[in-house]
This record gives C-alpha cells, structure tokens and sequence, in this order.
C-alpha cells in the first residue's frame, strides 16, 4: 500500500504549503465534479487516480495598480513561483514512492490544435472541485481568503489518498459586478463572457495579435499601409511579449475584484479609493465588431468542422440571440463525421454530443460544407438553396445563425 493512502490529507497540505503553495486540495479522478475532463487528462498520463490542485497568491497591490508593466511583472514572478512549487511537490511524491508530473499552468500549450482547445489541463473545475473557490462573474476562480488574486496549478499523482477535499458549500463571488462594468472590451456580461472578445483584447499581443500582425505585414503593400494598422507602440509591444515575457494587455476584471474582502465591504469606500469605474479613453482596447476605435477583423478561425461546432460557443454572439430559445441538430457527415446539438437559451450556448430530442432546427450537412459556412467562406442561405446542405424545422431560425455564430 502506498503510504500516501493512510496519511492525512490535512499533513500532506500543510506539506506542501512548506514547497510553497499558498493553498493545495486533493481531488480523484473519479470525481463527477470533474468527469467533463477525465478523458483529457488520461491522455496526458493514463495512471492518474488524483489530481493536486494548489494555488500561489499574488501581491494584491501590484495587480491593482493602474501599470501594466507592474501587473504583467507581478504576473510573471508568480509563475515563476508557481513553477518552483510545482517542481518542489513533484520531487517530494516522486521521492517518497509516488509517480507524479506537473500539467502546464499556461504556456507551453498545443498550438496544432489552434483554434480549439490548445490548453491540455482546465485547472479552473479542478480547483473548484479540490475546494480552493468558486467560479466568479469574470469567470475566474475566487479563493476565500485571496480572492482573484491567485495562480493556479495541477500535478496529475498516480496514487490514491485516504481522503480527498470536497467543494466549498459558500460562494466566494459577491455579485458585485465591478468586473463587468470596468471590462474595457465590454466581453463581460451577467449572462456571461464574450471568450472571443475577452481574448482579443487581453491576449492581444500573444496569439491572436501576432496572427495579425504577420497576416497584416504580409497584405500591405507599403510600409505606410502597414504603418495604419501597427503603429511603432503596437509593433514594439508585440517584440517585447515575445522576447520577454507574454503581456497582457488587461486584467481589469481581476484587479477591481473585492471578492477576498468579503461581502461586509465598503462598496463606495473600495470604489472610490481605486477610482472606479476605470476609464478606458485613454487606453487602446482591442475589439472585434462592435464599432471601436481599434476595431479587428474576424481572424480566429475554426480549422475543422468538428471545432466549428463543438466550439461554437466561443463564436457565440449573446447580443443577437435575444428572445431564441432553441435546440440546434447538427449530422454531419464526410471526412469529419458526428452528431452534436447546440442549447441556446437565454442568451447563453452549450453544445454537446449526441442526438437531442425534438430540435428546433436539424443540419444535415457535409463536413467541408459547413467548415466554410463557419468561417463565412459560404452564405449558409445560398448552400441550402443550392442544395449543399439540408436543414429542416424552423427556416427563421436557420436565416439567424449566421449573425448568431
């Protein structure tokens, strides 16, 4: 028997809060709060039977200051710390009997995968799972003693434990919505997040604004036309998150979040002191249709069907689903083959495998097809006159999609 089975898990945490976790929960693999990510994480390493969740908290004040150099440097530094914990409680179960690896907490991720889910572990549900917080309205995880203020890591361990740690009973978020009104690219609602436009905006000198940056040199004709889409600041932005270190270009979400206070703060007081709402004026934001000053064309893509719809979600438009209520059929058939339905309801998609019973619409459709129709390559409304796909039930719904997604 291994000897991690009979100790008790509240030894193990203070232990690894001695490698340098500020915070650490055990959770098994077969845990039904994690179930959507058994099967990604057997890919990586087939003998899991737990996952180690930690955390490292950041410094508050560095985060919540209006410098994005300070934040980013913040940011940095605590990854580095979460690397050297990460090794740390590694080494000590690999030394003591065990056999466990720690999962990337960000980059490096697989980039062939791009634009679907490049990231091989979500350590969000394992964390939420282990009991170190709970989702947050900006969709991060709330620690109950340091808020939002937190990176996280997971080490998948090939041993099971005696016990393991269940979810918080409270959540941590408030509900005070400071993240929504101060979010410059406007991705954040109480219905939810706009991932894409979260993504073009905060990552914007990472993926998404290389992208750009090399499809733009490579379309202008002249260095001046390439001058009105990057500008020295921009260009030089983008050299310094690749030689240095990766910059984001916002985390206000994070840094108004008064989760770790407690529900018993001073609402005005905290806004006031941090001069809240943020203005956003002076600052470039980077948006993908929505009439911004720095507004981006559409350049994250799916790259097969299946990401197309499995994905969907992403592409989702919230503003334009108002009033649908809707079961979406998708058969498809080709080289990509499968059967997925999309849920929209109250302004929010889920998409999930399988046949649903009685569909609002129902997609009958080659693989090559509707790829095209998904990144707008195809008028879905001409392919189905034409016959290249089939569709039945509510037509109306059909002449949507295309502003929907």
């Amino acid at each position: 028997m291994n000897t991690f089975m009979t100790e008790p898990i509240g030894q193990l945490k203070i232990k690894m809060k001695e490698l340098g976790a500020d915070d650490a929960g055990i959770v098994s693999i077969d845990s039904p709060l994690i179930a959507d990510q058994r099967e990604d994480i057997l890919k990586i390493y087939p003998q899991t039977k737990a996952l180690i969740s930690f955390v490292i908290a950041l410094n508050i004040h560095a985060i919540q200051t209006r410098n994005k150099p300070i934040m980013n440097y913040e940011a940095k530094n605590g990854l580095d710390r979460l690397h050297e914990a990460s090794f740390k409680i590694s080494r000590y179960f690999n030394d003591n009997g065990a056999a466990a690896l720690s999962a990337a907490p960000a980059f490096p991720m697989d980039m062939t995968k791009w634009a679907g889910k490049i990231w091989d572990i979500s350590h969000k549900p394992i964390a939420v799972a282990a009991g170190l917080g709970t989702i947050g309205i900006n969709r991060c995880v709330l620690h109950p003693k340091y808020g939002t203020f937190i990176l996280l890591g997971t080490i998948l361990i090939n041993t099971e434990f005696k016990d393991y740690d269940k979810p918080l009973e409270k959540e941590v978020c408030i509900h005070c919505y400071l993240c929504v009104k101060n979010c410059p690219a406007r991705a954040l609602s109480k219905e939810g997040i706009d991932f894409l436009g979260c993504l073009n905006n905060s990552y914007r000198y990472f993926m998404p604004g290389f992208i750009d940056l090399v499809k733009d040199m490579a379309e202008s004709k002249t260095v001046k036309k390439f001058e009105k889409k990057w500008p020295d600041d921009e260009i030089l932005q983008m050299w310094q998150s690749l030689t240095y270190e990766g910059y984001y270009n916002c985390g206000y979400c994070i840094s108004v979040c008064p989760a770790h206070l407690g529900k018993n703060y001073n609402k005005l007081e905290y806004e006031k002191e941090f001069d809240l709402p943020i203005k956003h004026d002076q600052e470039k934001t980077y948006i993908i249709g929505k009439n911004n000053k720095k507004e981006l064309p559409q350049r994250i893509l799916p790259l097969t069907c299946k990401q197309a719809i499995e994905f969907a979600f992403l592409f989702f438009k919230r503003e334009n689903a108002k009033g649908i209520d809707a079961v979406i059929q998708y058969n498809i058939t080709g080289k990509e083959t499968g059967n997925w339905h999309a849920i929209i309801k109250g302004q929010t998609c889920i998409v999930k495998n399988g046949v649903a019973k009685n569909p609002t619409l129902t997609i009958d459709a080659p693989s090559h097809i509707w790829l095209k129709i998904s990144r707008k390559e195809k008028n879905a409304i001409l392919a189905y006159i034409f016959r290249q796909f089939k569709a039945k039930g509510d037509k109306k719904l059909l002449r949507r999609l295309t502003s929907i997604f």
